[in-house]
């Protein structure tokens, strides 16, 4: 071999070697990273626990947290990789680092990160099952305790309240005028399974003792609680109470106006109402001239919140007796949210088709704002 390519050869394995030494001298990185919640993400609850990943070596972290960059303040140390984070204030953005020591005392820090707390989720929810002056119902309470699982399988932490069974005007109001004060980014969800009607031009929902709610006082109560509401009503126009006694005899043609009637009413007194963050209020709206068709014991649910529910998450027809199965089955863009144009368009022909099969009754859905992407139901996916 000439010389030369000798020369070569072994400086190119010497400055291998020293290629190696080097990088067997560089120490790993310290970097503290990944934390969750993600940077500028959102919880919806008061309590978050904070958690990084990080190379190995630290003896412990101090854990600062402040309402800016500039005004972090150390809250905890902690020999753990994550800390809860208690009493957080809604509709507020956080920003927070942690500091990583050595047992040498060096320290390396992380990134400022943030997260933003969403508004408060809170819901009334009501099965009226127990009539004094008309019929009672069987699957009311269970449409509310369904109605309780989705709301709590959301991501949101729902805070729910339920009135069940016996359930007057006076306990509803009672509890809508003793609610808490909630910031503007709060979300109150009402719903109602029950009796309802349609009487001197506005629709009204029935409660056990005979009292009657007429939508614009319900929406007057509703106006008392900060940011957004939902409004789903899953009401049955049957009974000698309302002006349909003569339900049985009705044409088809009779029935589905009256049914456009009720909805139509609870549309009105909800819609033209806006903040400067959007609409205020989001509703979806059901009623059925016939009590047979519209609680369904193969179902196990009223049919309206029977379908609505098994868009957010809960069985379908294949398996009505089954528990919350997690499906998500509106979420037609499958991005882990279910806004009320997607629920609206999952549960409205369903709605309609079955009854008219089982039945040959005309059900109806209605929606207020339509194509709204305001999100009814995020999961984790």
């Amino acid at each position: 071999m000439p010389i030369h390519k000798k020369h070569f050869l072994l400086t190119s394995l010497l400055f291998l070697s020293l290629i190696l030494i080097m990088v067997s001298c560089v120490p790993q990185s310290k970097r503290i990273d990944f934390p969750t919640p993600s940077n500028g993400g959102t919880v919806y609850s008061d309590t978050v626990v904070l958690h990084w990943d990080h190379f190995k070596g630290f003896e412990y972290f101090a854990v600062r947290v402040g309402e800016s960059d500039a005004t972090l303040t150390s809250v905890a140390t902690t020999t753990r990789n994550q800390y809860e984070l208690k009493d957080l204030r809604f509709g507020r953005t956080y920003y927070w680092q942690v500091e990583g020591f050595k047992e040498d005392r060096t320290a390396y820090k992380s990134e400022v990160w943030s997260f933003n707390s969403g508004g408060e989720y809170a819901a009334l929810l009501t099965g009226v099952t127990d009539y004094s002056k008309a019929s009672d119902l069987k699957l009311t309470d269970d449409d509310a305790q369904d109605m309780k699982v989705a709301l709590q399988a959301t991501v949101f932490d729902y805070t729910v309240d339920s009135l069940l069974g016996v359930v007057t005007k006076e306990a509803v109001q009672d509890y809508i005028n003793t609610k808490e004060e909630t910031g503007d980014e709060s979300v109150f969800t009402f719903f109602y399974a029950g009796h309802g009607g349609y009487s001197g031009g506005e629709s009204y929902l029935y409660y056990s003792d005979g009292s009657t709610l007429p939508v614009s006082r319900l929406k007057e109560l509703l106006d008392s609680i900060n940011g957004k509401k939902l409004v789903i009503i899953d009401a049955c126009n049957s009974g000698g109470f309302t002006d349909l006694s003569e339900k049985r005899q009705l044409t088809s043609r009779a029935a589905r106006e009256l049914n456009n009637r009720f909805n139509t009413g609870i549309i009105e007194a909800f819609e033209n109402n806006s903040r400067d963050n959007g609409y205020e209020y989001h509703v979806l709206t059901a009623a059925n001239i016939s009590q047979s068709s519209w609680e369904n014991t193969a179902l196990h649910n009223g049919v309206f919140s029977f379908f609505l529910l098994d868009g957010i998450g809960d069985v379908g027809l294949n398996n009505p007796e089954g528990a919350f199965d997690n499906t998500f089955n509106a979420d037609a863009d499958e991005n882990g949210e279910i806004t009320l144009e997607e629920a609206y368009a999952y549960a409205s022909p369903l709605v309609e088709n079955y009854v008219d099969e089982n039945f040959g009754y005309h059900q109806t859905v209605q929606v207020y704002p339509e194509n709204s992407d305001f999100i009814v139901s995020k999961y984790e996916f």
